[in-house]
């Protein structure tokens, strides 16, 4: 009836992308997908979330209990997901429905991204999204959205892969061709980096250039040790689990 599974958590859309290639293969095989509740997700915040599970933040997945999922994981085969260059190209990885085969691999997967990420509605009244985005000037208008990762992640990239971040410079440069290509002058910055949007705003004054500042003094914190992983920290108590989550949610609704 299910399949139980277990994955390595890491950031939030890491997490979300590793998950829905997890329900891709529960689907492929007509079950449904449980996640182990032994693995604690890193974002989880133990005061308001006790089980430290994603279930807190987000609508449920299933239509399973708890209590069923503790009963029925017990004494079910467990499988451990891990999503590399290597696995990414073969079944059930690969798979697709084949009513859907034809809009391929990346339409399949947004589609299950867009089911997995379904925020709770108390948590959506928090975040109050709109408001933020009124307060920015970017509700209801055309924008460009820049995603700048100059923090751990590009420790990672380097360590795992030997490959580089993407530079300051070149967001800056494409900021700049997309802007003129589409006379598009609002330009909202999500980053790891405290310094980014003030470059932006150096670099490009021509622009509208906007950010949350909400969350700035925890990228501030978070910049003091961008060598080392954020999970770490979070597992040290370092950083509050809680606002790194909102501040990721706020930014990564932004800029969908």
């Amino acid at each position: 009836a299910a399949l139980v599974m277990g994955y390595h958590t890491g950031g939030l859309t890491a997490s979300l992308s590793l998950i829905a290639a997890m329900l891709s293969m529960a689907l492929s095989l007509n079950k449904k997908m449980i996640l182990w509740r032994k693995a604690e997700w890193f974002y989880a915040d133990p005061q308001e979330c006790p089980d430290r599970q994603m279930s807190c933040y987000f609508d449920r997945w299933n239509d399973c209990s708890p209590a069923d999922i503790d009963s029925f994981s017990e004494g079910t085969f467990h499988l451990k997901v891990e999503e590399s260059e290597t696995t990414r190209s073969v079944q059930p990885f690969a798979w697709v429905p084949l009513k859907y085969q034809s809009k391929g691999i990346f339409w399949w997967r947004a589609v299950l991204n867009k089911f997995l990420f379904r925020i709770k509605p108390e948590l959506q009244d928090e975040l109050d999204i709109d408001g933020t985005m009124k307060r920015l000037g970017l509700l209801n208008v055309s924008f460009i959205g820049v995603h700048v990762r100059l923090g751990d992640s590009c420790v990672k990239w380097k360590e795992l892969f030997n490959g580089d971040c993407i530079s300051l410079e070149q967001h800056l440069s494409h900021t700049k061709f997309l802007s003129e290509r589409y006379h598009v002058r609002k330009v909202f910055v999500a980053s790891d980096d405290p310094r980014a949007i003030d470059q932006f705003k150096e670099k490009l004054p021509g622009l509208h250039v906007v950010a949350v500042d909400k969350y700035r003094g925890l990228l501030e914190e978070m910049d003091k040790t961008k060598n080392e992983w954020t999970e770490n920290r979070l597992r040290k108590g370092e950083i509050s689990r809680s606002l790194l989550l909102r501040s990721t949610l706020t930014d990564l609704i932004i800029l969908a």
